[in-house]
């Protein structure tokens, strides 16, 4: 693990930054995270906000304002991409320093009034407050931008005159509220009316949001000295890349009812208002659920979802995902189509279904015994286990990875960071859990010939809930 050892010998001179109580621990952990050793060295005024108590989940908003205050919209370019980065790396810092200090040793064996428990994060505060970070950011760079535009073509309007903002759907980890460490950030950009902006230069209202959009993804995808914020991902839009980057309701509405696809009502079901006018993006959703929830028992939804994982691995295989725990067999994507086939074909009806969040899914399969207590449990503890191995790949370096380190240093460091004694250990509970996975992922899709009827496993889709009524 050439780069760990490296780590260990140039982190050296930020580890007496830190006090002499936590320099066993800073060591321990920037070893497991480069990406994080990196960023106190050269902000090593960041580790006083690590060590402080946490802050309350939720509060992220009002913690950050003071990185931009009201005047932030009169920021040079330059000043304010800088800052967007700087706050994004300063959080993720500090998420991952919390999150890792769960698995290291002084955790594992401190008991003394001096132990670090208190500011360890576990996997549900961190995968709210990445998505809260993404949401806050989104909004602040949203609302820049908008007042550099409106300076030049004033403010859209439909036209009864009322003012449009711009609504942006979140799909996927960032929509569930569920995103990991370093993700790109599934967006579909969408207005409510047709109209036009009222200043000097006038501007069509689609061709309005489309600029903003375009300014705002280049905000957040450019590379600068500082990074990037986000890489953002438009493709999940209407028509894809051959589609306008913002439409109109009515034209998204028109596109579901004409053109959706089966793959596009497993994407909505995740997909939420992060960002821009929250109120009209709601009424945005509403018009759009009868697409992916259907009030019918939508049985059909399984052969779909078959067919839509069958791609996957195949392209999968292609890439040689074996190690991938997030594309390859019993991995995280095998766990999101079991819990999803079940909200596309009761959702419509039974409204506890319609979450966004896969742990809560879970809760509501066990309220209403959807699967059996034990199988929901072991599909519970792989999911957590697999986003947190997800997490400590994507700390490494900061970089979008779910492949597993070949290198037997690196993965000396992973099971350290996860835990585990050794990768040996490691690597055993890591195959426990995906086998679980894949083989309740086998009985739940299997084709109609493979089918045992005597198998309770695999006709629990169809054998609840046949006369289900309207429930929440």
């Amino acid at each position: 693990m050439r780069n760990v050892i490296m780590t260990t010998e140039s982190s050296a001179p930020v580890l007496t930054k830190f006090p002499v109580s936590y320099q066993g621990l800073a060591q321990e952990i920037m070893m497991w995270s480069p990406y994080l050793a990196t960023q106190l060295q050269r902000h090593p005024t960041w580790i006083t906000d690590l060590l402080a108590d946490p802050h309350p989940l939720g509060d992220l908003a009002t913690r950050l304002s003071h990185d931009f205050p009201p005047d932030y919209i009169d920021w040079s370019e330059a000043n304010f991409l800088r800052r967007l980065r700087e706050v994004r790396h300063r959080e993720m810092c500090r998420l991952a320093w919390r999150d890792l200090c769960r698995y290291s040793a002084q955790n594992r064996s401190d008991s003394s009034e001096t132990a670090i428990r208190p500011i360890a994060a576990d996997l549900a505060e961190v995968l709210q407050t990445s998505s809260d970070l993404a949401c806050y950011l989104l909004d602040i760079a949203l609302y820049w931008h908008e007042q550099r535009l409106q300076k030049v073509y004033g403010v859209p309007r439909d036209t009864s005159g009322h003012v449009q903002r711009l609504v942006i759907i979140g799909m996927g980890k960032l929509g569930g509220r569920e995103l990991n460490f370093s993700s790109d950030i599934d967006l579909i950009f969408a207005f409510p009316e047709k109209g036009q902006t009222d200043g000097r230069k006038i501007l069509d209202n689609q061709s309005y949001f489309i600029r903003l959009g375009q300014q705002l993804n280049k905000s957040l995808n450019q590379m600068t000295a500082d990074g990037f914020v986000y890489r953002v991902d438009m493709r999940l839009r209407p028509f894809g890349k051959a589609g306008a980057l913002a439409l109109s309701f009515d034209a998204m509405e028109q596109y579901y009812q004409t053109h959706g696809r089966e793959w596009e009502r497993y994407a909505w079901i995740k997909a939420d208002v992060v960002a821009g006018d929250k109120q009209q993006g709601r009424v945005l959703l509403d018009r759009l659920k009868p697409f992916f929830y259907r009030i019918y028992l939508d049985f059909g939804a399984i052969e779909h979802l078959r067919e839509i994982k069958a791609k996957i691995s195949q392209e999968a295989h292609y890439r040689g995902a074996e190690n991938n725990i997030k594309l390859g067999v019993g991995g995280i994507r095998d766990i999101e189509f079991i819990v999803q086939s079940f909200q596309l074909v009761r959702g419509g009806r039974l409204l506890a279904l319609q979450q966004r969040h896969l742990l809560a899914t879970l809760s509501v399969l066990a309220e209403h015994e959807l699967l059996e207590a034990s199988i929901l449990k072991s599909l519970k503890q792989a999911y957590e286990f697999l986003r947190d191995v997800e997490n400590r790949l994507q700390m490494w370096q900061e970089q979008q990875t779910h492949q597993l380190p070949t290198d037997p240093r690196t993965q000396q460091s992973l099971a350290a960071s996860m835990g585990f004694a050794d990768w040996h250990s490691f690597s055993q509970q890591l195959a426990q859990h995906r086998q679980f996975v894949a083989a309740q992922f086998a009985l739940i899709f299997a084709a109609p010939d493979e089918i045992n009827s005597d198998n309770p496993h695999q006709t629990q889709i169809k054998q609840t809930g046949e006369h289900e009524t309207e429930t929440s």
